[in-house]
């Protein structure tokens, strides 16, 4: 089945586009839940964690997931990630480091490498809906450089294992998947 990394900034609409990926009826909208996570560490906490997606289409299941891999095996069906930034802020806070930003990269590519392995061997298809923060301002402090460093290693890590990445910019949706591979 495919597997597909969807990128976009923070404001882009991803909706329709994540909707084409994915069957009607059935499809889970899986919202990871930033446990611990206190959005007053920083406004870019709060601005990436927010759903990617404008509502549940008609006919999907949509609920919040404190455990994103458990919910993946449990859904069964057809899953939508919105969206992977409260994933890994959820990792940098269990990890204990927004104010080690090496550890948290560690601890998030570890993980993003356990959620590929689980994503690419699904009997059924999966969109992962992240933000590119190279989209954004580059960050000003340590805890939004924490987030934007291990951010990208799990964009990194997931464009490198699932079937298919793309890029939303400019109205368009980029594939990347052509492109060589960076190493993370």
């Amino acid at each position: 089945m495919t597997t597909t990394l969807v990128l976009a900034g923070v404001h882009t609409p991803v909706s329709r586009y994540a909707e084409s990926l994915l069957p009607g009826d059935g499809t889970r909208v899986l919202r990871p839940v930033a446990d611990g996570a206190d959005p007053a560490l920083s406004p870019t906490i709060s601005t990436v964690t927010a759903p990617a997606l404008d509502s549940t289409p008609q006919g999907w299941v949509a609920e919040d997931s404190t455990d994103l891999v458990r919910s993946i095996l449990y859904s069964r069906n057809a899953v939508a990630v919105d969206n992977l930034p409260a994933w890994v802020t959820g990792k940098i806070t269990a990890a204990g480091a927004w104010e080690a930003p090496e550890k948290a990269a560690a601890v998030v590519t570890d993980a993003s490498l356990e959620l590929a392995a689980l994503l690419s061997a699904l009997p059924y298809d999966a969109v992962v809906i992240s933000r590119e923060l190279g989209l954004m301002v580059a960050a000003d402090t340590p805890i939004d450089r924490a987030l934007q460093d291990a951010l990208g290693q799990a964009n990194t890590v997931l464009s490198n294992h699932l079937s298919r990445a793309v890029l939303l910019l400019g109205g368009r949706a980029v594939d990347l998947s052509a492109f060589p591979a960076l190493p993370y």
